[in-house]
C-alpha cells in the first residue's frame, strides 16, 4: 500500500515506474525537487506515529497543548494547538498558534509534542525531532551520487515490456527481456548459418566453372590428335581452343 504523497514524489525522483523508463529531468531540476522533499519520508513516519497517540494526546476540545511545528525548510517553530484534530485517519491537521500570534492547520506529520521535562527518545518521532535537515540533505545527495552512477548504464537498456492501467485493470504488453535474448541468439546463429551457407555455394560454383574449362580443354586436344598440320605437310604450333 502506498499513500498519493509517496507515489507523486516518486514519479518526481525515480528513473523508471514499474518497467516503464520516465523522461528525465535537468539535473538542476532534479537537485532542487531533491531539496524539498528531503523531509517528507521523516514526516511521513511521524504521521504515521502520531495516528497511534492521537486520541490520547491531542483530543482535548480546547486544544492548549505545546507543541513545535518543523516547516518544508527544516525550521523549527514553537506554538500551541487551538482545537483537535480533523477526524479520519487521511489528511489528518491540527490549528496550532504561534508565539508570534499566526495561525495554521499542521498536518500531524510535522508536528511534535516534546517532553515537558528531559530529552526525547530520539526514534520517538512523536516527540522528537528526528534528523535534521542538512543531515538529510547530506544523505539524499550521497544516494543521488551513487543512483547516477548506476542508472546511466542501463538507461539506454529498455525491457521491451509496457505497463498500461485502464479500467481497474493491468495489461503488460511486449518481450520478456530473456525472450528478446533468446531470439537474438537465435537472430545470430541463422546470420552464421546463411553466411556460411553461400559461401560453400560460392565455392561450389568456382569448382563446376573450373571443371567446365578444364573438360572443354581436354576434348580440344583429344580432338586435334597432337600437332596441326598444313596443306603442305609441314607441322604447325598446336593451338589450344578455349571456346
Amino acid at each position: 500500500k502506498m499513500s498519493e504523497g509517496l507515489f507523486v514524489e516518486q514519479l518526481l525522483t525515480k528513473e523508471k515506474y514499474c518497467d516503464l523508463s520516465l523522461p528525465r529531468i535537468t539535473v538542476a531540476q532534479k537537485k532542487l525537487l531533491g531539496e524539498r522533499l528531503v523531509l517528507y519520508e521523516q514526516f511521513r513516519k511521524r504521521y504515521a506515529a502520531n495516528l497511534e497517540v492521537l486520541k490520547d494526546r491531542y483530543s482535548d476540545p480546547d486544544g492548549d497543548i505545546p507543541v513545535e511545528v518543523c516547516s518544508l525548510e527544516g525550521e523549527w517553530a514553537a506554538g500551541k494547538t487551538t482545537g483537535p484534530p480533523t477526524k479520519g485517519d487521511r489528511r489528518v491537521t491540527l490549528p496550532v498558534k504561534f508565539s508570534n500570534g499566526d495561525e495554521q492547520i499542521v498536518s500531524i506529520g510535522m508536528i511534535i509534542s516534546p517532553p515537558s521535562r528531559g530529552s526525547a527518545d530520539f526514534q520517538d518521532l512523536t516527540r522528537s525531532r528526528g534528523r535534521s535537515y542538512q543531515e538529510l540533505l547530506e544523505r539524499q545527495r550521497a544516494q543521488q551520487k551513487d543512483a547516477a552512477v548506476a542508472s546511466g548504464k542501463d538507461y539506454c537498456k529498455n525491457s521491451g515490456r509496457r505497463t498500461v492501467h485502464a479500467g481497474g485493470m493491468t495489461f503488460i504488453a511486449g518481450d520478456r527481456p530473456e525472450k528478446r535474448k533468446r531470439d537474438g541468439e537465435d537472430s545470430d546463429e541463422e546470420g552464421r548459418a546463411r553466411h556460411s551457407r553461400k559461401d560453400r555455394e560460392k565455392d561450389e560454383e568456382e569448382r563446376r566453372k573450373k571443371a567446365a574449362i578444364m573438360e572443354k580443354y581436354c576434348q580440344a586436344n583429344r580432338g586435334g590428335g597432337g600437332q596441326d598440320r598444313g596443306h603442305d605437310g609441314v607441322d604447325r604450333p598446336e593451338r589450344m581452343r578455349l571456346g
